[in-house]
């Protein structure tokens, strides 16, 4: 089933998410809503916030990008609990967008490297350092776990130039082409 995905200015998505438990009630259900919902809308990740759930579960599927990054062919996973443990100082800078944050594209600047801790969709207990664009995703995708998104991370700068898009979403102003949920007036 594919979810609306709450955009910019809905209070879920300036909540710090809950760890779940193993019986969360559905969990392998939700998980095939949330990749569904994601493929819907071209994305490559989607974070339960940004459903509407304050919940530590994330899914990302990077197969879109494997003909730029063959490392990436048929890699989809899914995060349960996810916390990034440790970062490198080295850091790079990308170009991001956001389902829940539509029309803005900025670069932003992360950790080449993360140590992170997760569980899969089995349950099954990780912990791994990550680079490269799996790093980037990741970072992003876990950002909303802990009530952030991307334009957080801009430099006043840019955030400043971008002070009349996000009104506009503050104002319910998007144009998706996938489901959304917009700010309550």
């Amino acid at each position: 089933m594919i979810l609306p995905i709450y955009l910019y200015g809905q209070p879920v998505l300036r909540k710090v998410a809950a760890d779940i438990e193993p019986d969360y009630p559905e969990l392998q259900e939700l998980i095939k809503n949330m990749f569904e919902t994601m493929w819907n809308a071209e994305g490559i990740g989607l974070a339960a916030p940004q459903i509407g759930l304050p919940i530590r579960l994330v899914v990302i599927d990077l197969d879109p990008l494997a003909e730029d990054y063959p490392e990436y062919k048929e890699f989809r996973r899914v995060y349960i609990n996810a916390h990034i443990i440790e970062t490198s100082e080295e850091t790079v800078s990308m170009e991001e967008g956001c389902l829940s944050v539509p029309g803005i594209h900025e670069k932003v600047t992360r950790p080449e490297r993360i140590r992170v801790q997760y569980l899969d969709e089995n349950m099954q207990e990780h912990d791994e350092w990550v680079e490269g664009f799996l790093a980037r995703a990741m970072q992003h995708e876990f950002d909303h776990l802990e009530g952030k998104v991307f334009v957080d991370r801009l430099t006043p700068l840019r955030r400043q130039m971008n002070k009349n898009r996000l009104m506009n979403l503050l104002r319910g102003k998007a144009h998706c082409t996938y489901k959304t949920k917009r700010i309550l007036k």
